[in-house]
């Protein structure tokens, strides 16, 4: 729910969620770990719930290998729509900075998105 919260606000930094590239990205996300994709929209109904600094805390305590996951995970939907916007990019090294995330430069995490090869960056 914690990698949820923030990518709903990733998500939303430009004004709203693409409910075509950007839950292309979110659906294969979900199958990759099992989860059944149809759970998408109540989920991201739900984490408004979530305390975002807990959010924080959970993906802060994350270990390398799934922060390194994370941090492409939300590159991937930055560049969902084929368009990166300002808010989303500042957003995203914010949520890289305060989450103790891999340094990454945005292209070279983008390209770590498992589905990067579907994406027009």
């Amino acid at each position: 729910m914690a990698i949820l919260h923030l990518a709903k606000s990733m998500l939303l930094a430009d004004g709203k969620i693409d409910e075509g590239n950007e839950y292309f990205i979110l659906y294969n996300e979900f199958m990759r770990f099992g989860l059944d994709p149809k759970y998408i929209k109540p989920l991201l109904a739900q984490v408004d719930d979530l305390d975002p600094h807990k959010a924080v805390e959970v993906v802060a305590g994350l270990d390398d290998e799934r922060k390194k996951d994370v941090t492409a995970f939300l590159a991937g939907l930055l560049a969902a729509d084929n368009k990166i916007h300002e808010q989303e990019a500042a957003l995203w090294k914010l949520i890289s900075s305060i989450c103790q995330l891999p340094t990454l430069d945005l292209q070279e995490a983008i390209s770590q998105c498992p589905i990067s090869d579907s994406l027009n960056q």
